[in-house]
């Protein structure tokens, strides 16, 4: 991630853009799609088009890392660790950490991840050279976190900024005798 004169940050162009794929590919990703289960597309450090079923069948936690004995297998990347990050699945959210182990960290979107990441559908994770789309195709929308407004049980804590504020809002009535 460059930084700018300004110290913004540039905005993060995914890698996995219309015509990254050949129709081959395309193909595969949309049979993955049909599934309707969570996986991971990427292009091995060789070249080839990888996907991991991340179908909770399958396992409910994957390592990533630079060989044979992961998971996701990105041997070929020298910029990946051994043991780079791992993929587990809580509840039916997946989540990456990274095991710091990796000297040059874990990405999701071009965000470095400090400890953990809750992954969305179309995520991009970068690690060293490799980078992976993340895809939960046809979630439902029952499963968005809807924000409301408590209707029970104790009231809402109000901080002490939120009640000298309303103090000083309430004050000229208080003062005028109407309360």
């Amino acid at each position: 991630m460059n930084s700018s004169m300004n110290d913004k940050p540039e905005p993060f162009a995914s890698p996995f853009a219309r015509h990254a794929w050949s129709p081959n590919e395309l193909k595969a990703i949309v049979e993955a799609e049909r599934r309707s289960q969570p996986f991971l597309a990427y292009r091995a450090p060789a070249g080839k088009q990888q996907i991991v079923d991340l179908s909770l069948n399958v396992k409910p936690v994957l390592t990533v890392g630079r060989g044979t004995e992961c998971d996701v297998d990105l041997t070929g990347d020298d910029q990946v660790s051994r043991l780079h990050c791992v993929l587990e699945c809580r509840g039916d959210q997946w989540v990456v950490e990274d095991l710091e182990f990796s000297r040059n960290g874990t990405f999701v979107n071009g965000a470095r991840v400090r400890s953990r990441a809750h992954l969305v559908d179309r995520d991009v994770l970068s690690l060293g050279q490799t980078d992976l789309l993340f895809r939960r195709p046809h979630v439902s929308s029952s499963l968005a976190t809807v924000t409301g407004v408590r209707t029970s049980g104790a009231p809402a804590a109000v901080t002490e900024a939120q009640q000298r504020g309303l103090l000083e809002l309430v004050r000229p009535c208080i003062e005028s005798g109407q309360f």
